[in-house]
């Protein structure tokens, strides 16, 4: 191993996620010791943390050329491989890695993501369950494995088995949920003396499980305090199905010390906690979200300033999401829309995508300068989707805004998209007003814009 004291203050640029500063030192140290295993490993743990997993990958290969019977840059490389998205490549390395070190649960467990990012499920779920045999009991190893297991569970429609596991992620410090001093956690069962409801995760998925909060009603005598991102406080305050008078939307804070509550539990734990086990205990009627009336008559009089079919549509998600490349679609993709005649485009898109819009080459009624900009975050939106014909969406915060409105909506869905909308079907359960179009194959963009196209087409002739 090189002496050289650089290699301390890389480690120590890693732990501190200096990205920049760790690549600049790794590449010195590897112009200085191009033999070394380490140094080239150095080097792809800064581009890791530089969020450039194709290259970490070119440095992991090297490594491994250096010192190919380690087990160890074996796994590296078999992890990085699946960070920058060639799953097959990964699962080469790692199902060799499986017969090399057999009772590793690690190799075992990113040979089953890879798997389950294929869509090959039963098999996935036999690395995962096997991989879960092998880690100690109790550690964060075992919930890492338990939580990708609830994930294969829950995208192959397994209910029962995925809720239970789903739970695993308490176990899991990089979720870094929040947890009030001094208030036990609700277990299920009857709640009395109040509950405090914690959001985790992004806005779609408070948006999508705030639905549970109005089956709480059977459970919890007392106080009911729904803690969310601040962007959704004024919207969920306002407009949230099943809250009583003095029920209250607060925004989440490192303390949460709330009133006349005398348990908490995570929102996303909800349907575990009530029993949800199967799918006819997700189905919903309609939607459990509505927006302000006044909002709504505004953009009511703004559309009918629009000719034809008004179509709301949104492309990007935000880019910082590490499986945003798969989900959602370029502008582009939409053409077959906009070439629909009697069909007018109406962006939806806030932030992120939106450079997209002077290279599109069809119109779209850009209303960003008038979208939430006084009124707060997604408000707007909210009342502008209830009154579009229709809303179409990638797989973003606004298909689950949408879906909670109850609006008309078609969603371009990725041929293995996230978890939560399965590998098959066109509708889930809590969604009954929309209608999910998913690729043929991996990025055929192309053949779900022109499904649509063709539907919008038969709708557009039959109102002429």
């Amino acid at each position: 191993m090189p002496t050289d004291p650089r290699f301390a203050q890389l480690a120590a640029l890693l732990r501190t996620r200096a990205g920049p500063q760790a690549v600049s030192l790794a590449e010195a140290l590897v112009a200085e010791h191009p033999t070394s295993p380490i140094a080239w490993s150095g080097l792809a743990d800064a581009w890791t943390v530089r969020g450039q997993a194709d290259i970490a990958v070119q440095a992991r290969q090297q490594a491994l050329r250096l010192q190919p019977d380690s087990l160890t840059l074996q796994y590296n490389l078999g992890t990085s491989l699946l960070a920058a998205g060639k799953k097959l490549d990964a699962i080469i390395v790692l199902d060799q890695l499986t017969k090399l070190a057999p009772r590793q649960p690690m190799p075992r467990m990113n040979l089953g993501i890879a798997l389950r990012d294929l869509g090959q499920l039963p098999r996935a779920a036999a690395e995962l369950s096997q991989a879960l045999t092998y880690a100690q009991k109790d550690s964060s190893a075992a919930a890492e494995v338990e939580w990708n297991l609830a994930l294969v569970w829950l995208m192959g429609g397994d209910l029962a088995q995925g809720l239970r596991a789903y739970e695993a992620r308490r176990r899991l410090p990089r979720f870094s949920m929040l947890r009030p001093k001094g208030l036990p956690t609700w277990r299920g069962g009857t709640c009395e003396n109040g509950l405090l409801v914690l959001v985790e995760q992004g806005l779609g998925d408070t948006l999508q499980y705030t639905r549970w909060v109005r089956r709480l009603r059977e459970r919890v005598s007392g106080r009911i305090v729904v803690g969310v991102q601040k962007p959704l406080v004024k919207l969920l305050s306002r407009g949230l199905d099943g809250l009583d008078p003095d029920d209250e939307v607060v925004a989440l804070t490192g303390q949460m010390e709330v009133s006349a509550v005398r348990s908490w539990a995570p929102l996303l734990s909800l349907p575990f906690l009530l029993g949800a086990l199967d799918r006819a205990a997700h189905m919903e009627s309609g939607g459990w979200l509505s927006a302000d009336p006044a909002l709504r008559d505004k953009w009511r009089k703004r559309l009918a300033e629009l000719p034809g079919l008004k179509v709301g549509i949104v492309w990007q998600g935000n880019p910082a999401y590490k499986d945003d490349g798969n989900r959602s679609w370029p502008l582009k993709a939409l053409a077959p829309l906009a070439a629909v005649k009697g069909v007018t485009l109406v962006s939806l898109q806030k932030r992120h995508g939106r450079g997209q819009l002077a290279s599109a080459g069809f119109s779209v009624v850009d209303l960003d300068g008038d979208l939430d900009e006084t009124t707060g975050p997604f408000l707007d939106t909210a009342a502008l989707m209830q009154e579009l014909d229709l809303v179409v969406t990638s797989d973003t915060a606004t298909l689950h805004l949408a879906g909670a409105l109850g609006a008309r909506t078609w969603a371009a869905i990725a041929h293995i998209p996230d978890w939560r909308f399965g590998l098959r079907g066109d509708q889930l359960p809590e969604y009954p007003t929309v209608r999910l179009v998913r690729q043929a194959s991996p990025g055929d963009w192309g053949s779900v814009a022109q499904r649509m196209a063709s539907w919008l087409a038969r709708e557009c002739s039959k109102r002429s």
